[in-house]
């Protein structure tokens, strides 16, 4: 048929429009065909899926670019009520790039390790005091990544890599496979997403068995106004040795509603369905959480001193163990204003009120109202430091619930003094000193006198590209006598940030560590709690003024938090878990050839673990 509109094939062909907006946009205009009458030829199948068949282009695989290492290591390790070990290995990794076609179309990675392997350990085993035991290993993996750089990019991956080889820190020897399947999509505009993966885990070792982790998830992101939505719908599943294991469902919702600038609305949907079991006999359980709740704002734009909010929250939990069957079900509605009577003063008022339900009760109506008022003066200078007072009174009444009726008020008093001392130009010292009291009078536990007080510091240093720093102390206290008799203390210290001492040698940091210290009398517990997480590296490119002669310290904390993240669900964590590694690292280039000695200090689900090793390899290829 002769016309502009020969077929319906002529005017869209989706794999073509597919393929165009996987590619970059192209700048140059073609040339203009030969003269002639036009020939119309219906294209192939295999034309039409692969547009690059008949082109007159190279097609295929370009010249992989590959690199890798030759090398090898002595370590030997020491962990605490295990036996000492050396091990003498050597190793040869190999990687390799390289795309098809166009590099926009796909690109593909591979790699592979062949490992050998000595191990000599302190036994009573003769043959094992002779001399190094023998052993190999062969690990690798790919990657294709098809449309990488479009609106919807593919990912597929497989690896297996053996903990021998990494070059990191390993508690014990494993094997850890792993692969993963990505598909996103984004819209032209940019306002919706969605992403779709597969991930698989499996750690395997002699010493413990093998442990799998698969999981499934779909996200979706939308901005549309007046919508802002997140939504994730993930399931995971994790067998480990001895029965131990869990199935996880996990689905979540949340959006943002904002018709007007004066009134957003927040919303939450999430579920979760937790089947957990444990190792031999110990039985299992499954849980079930779900929550649906709705918060709205609202300032009016004709006096923004006033703020009204209003909500709703469902809230459902079942767990089941053993043929038990508990349940709780709560429906709640809470509604409260606020007005600005000045820019120190406001007034405040809310009232909620709650339907408990629960296996074995009578249902509960819980009500709770509060009204209120707060003060905080601007600061005033002293001279020495600025001044600023608060205050607030407030009154509630409970209805329902254990107490039946309760009526409680309450007024706090609390002062601070800050100054910030300037230490040169580039650094400034902040001080806050705070102290404050209250009294409770409640109809249920009587009269209860407050006290707190705390002081801070934090040093702020700034000098352009060689420091940016933040060091900061603090220690708060409370205390509680009368109806309630309560103690509460925190210590906390944070360094955050990077500072360089000369042209070769900086250091950077975001460590927290913290202390708190609690004592509830009516409940007769007492807690104390040391957590310690983030870390700190220093750096040397320059040792001794000797070019090429590097060193490197490291401290890794994750103290105070013992949790099994692979139960839950978490591909990406090991079996052990590290809670402190210092690892110490001095390394010599000569021309492509490098040499590395370390200690690596580490704790290991509470045990101590010391490694020292030597390491010398050569980098091969192009990369």
């Amino acid at each position: 048929m002769d016309g502009d509109f020969a077929s319906a094939r002529e005017v869209f062909d989706p794999v073509r429009w597919v393929l165009a907006q996987a590619g970059p946009p192209q700048g140059a205009i073609p040339p203009s065909p030969p003269a002639g009458p036009a020939v119309e030829t219906e294209p192939t199948w295999a034309a039409t899926v692969f547009p690059f068949i008949g082109s007159g282009e190279p097609v295929g695989f370009a010249p992989a670019r590959w690199g890798g290492t030759l090398g090898m290591e002595y370590l030997a390790q020491k962990a605490e009520g295990a036996r000492r070990r050396q091990l003498l290995l050597g190793a040869a990794n190999l990687n390799a790039s390289s795309y098809f076609w166009k590099p926009w179309f796909a690109q593909v990675q591979g790699t592979l390790t062949v490992l050998v392997t000595g191990e000599k350990g302190d036994t009573l085993d003769p043959a094992n005091r002779a001399g190094f035991i023998p052993a190999s290993s062969l690990s690798g993996g790919g990657t294709v990544t098809v449309f990488p750089a479009s609106r919807f990019p593919f990912l597929a991956s497989a690896h297996s890599t053996d903990s021998r080889a990494s070059g990191d820190y390993a508690a014990s020897d494993y094997r850890n496979s792993r692969a993963t399947l990505r598909q996103t999509w984004r819209d032209p505009l940019g306002t919706q997403t969605w992403v779709g993966s597969f991930d698989y885990s499996a750690i395997s070792s002699d010493a413990f068995g093998r442990d799998t982790v698969s999981q499934l998830e779909g996200r979706y992101l939308g901005t549309q106004d007046p919508h802002r939505t997140d939504a994730v719908l993930n399931w995971s599943r994790n067998r480990q040795p001895g029965g131990a294991g869990s199935d996880i469902l996990r689905a979540y919702a949340s959006n943002l509603y904002t018709p007007t600038p004066d009134l957003w609305v927040s919303s939450l949907a999430n579920l979760t369905e937790s089947d957990l079991t444990a190792s031999g006999s110990g039985g299992g359980f499954t849980q079930r959480l779900g929550q649906l709740s709705s918060q709205a704002v609202w300032r009016p734009e004709w006096d923004e001193r006033l703020a009204v909010t209003g909500g709703g929250r469902v809230f459902v939990n079942q767990f089941l163990r053993g043929g038990a069957d508990a349940t709780a079900h709560s429906l709640s509605g809470n509604a409260g204003a606020s007005f600005s009577v000045t820019e120190e003063t406001t007034l405040n008022a809310s009232l909620t009120a709650t339907r408990i339900d629960a296996s074995g009760a009578d249902p509960d109506l819980v009500t709770f109202g509060s009204v209120g008022a707060t003060y905080t003066s601007r600061p005033f200078d002293l001279g020495f430091a600025a001044y600023t007072l608060s205050a607030s009174m407030q009154g509630a009444h409970q209805s329902g619930g254990p107490e039946e009726s309760r009526t409680a008020g309450t007024v706090q008093a609390d002062q601070q003094l800050s100054r910030t001392l300037p230490l040169g130009e580039a650094a400034a010292l902040n001080l806050l000193v705070t102290q404050g009291g209250g009294v409770i009078e409640d109809t249920f536990l009587g009269r209860t006198q407050q006290l707190r007080a705390g002081v801070s510091a934090g040093l702020r240093v700034f000098t352009g590209e060689s420091a940016e720093a933040y060091f900061g102390a603090s220690y708060s206290g409370s205390e509680s006598r009368g109806g309630l008799n309560d103690r509460f203390r925190l210590a906390n210290v944070q360094a955050s940030g990077q500072v360089r001492f000369g042209q070769h040698d900086s250091l950077s940091a975001n460590v927290t560590a913290q202390w708190v210290r609690s004592n509830r009398e009516l409940f007769g517990i007492e807690e104390e709690t040391r957590q310690v997480y983030g870390g700190i590296s220093y750096q040397h490119a320059r040792v001794f003024g000797v070019p090429r002669l590097r060193y490197s310290l490291s401290a890794t904390f994750n103290e105070g938090v013992l949790l099994n993240a692979r139960i839950l669900g978490d591909v990406d964590a090991t079996r052990e878990n590290v809670t402190q590694l210092v690892d110490s690292r001095l390394s010599y280039d000569i021309g492509r050839l490098e040499l590395r000695i370390g200690t690596r200090l580490a704790k290991v689900d509470g045990r101590d673990d010391l490694q020292w090793y030597l390491r010398v390899y050569r980098h091969i290829g192009q990369y």
